[in-house]
């Protein structure tokens, strides 16, 4: 198994024990916050799906960060910088 792997495999089973202690409001920016850290940390969107895979709000969250990406991948193909309007 990956780094990547296991960091996710470990984040996953913490996310399910702590996710009784967020108030359901709160889910979708604490995924959004998950993810972003793990990202942070190396790991790669495959991986967090795969072990996220049952939790809508993570899933959410890496579409979003998968649709960043591939906007991004575009402006580089075109040449321009997120600071270009």
């Amino acid at each position: 198994m990956s780094a990547s792997a296991s960091k996710a495999m470990i984040v996953a089973e913490a996310w399910t024990l702590l996710r009784d202690l967020i108030q359901p409001e709160d889910y979708e920016q604490s995924a959004d916050s998950l993810v972003s850290m793990m990202i942070d940390y190396d790991v790669s969107l495959d991986d967090i799906a795969h072990h996220f895979r049952d939790d809508g709000d993570i899933m959410r969250a890496v579409a979003f960060y998968r649709d960043e990406d591939s906007d991004d991948e575009i402006d580089d193909d075109f040449g321009f910088d997120e600071d270009d309007d």
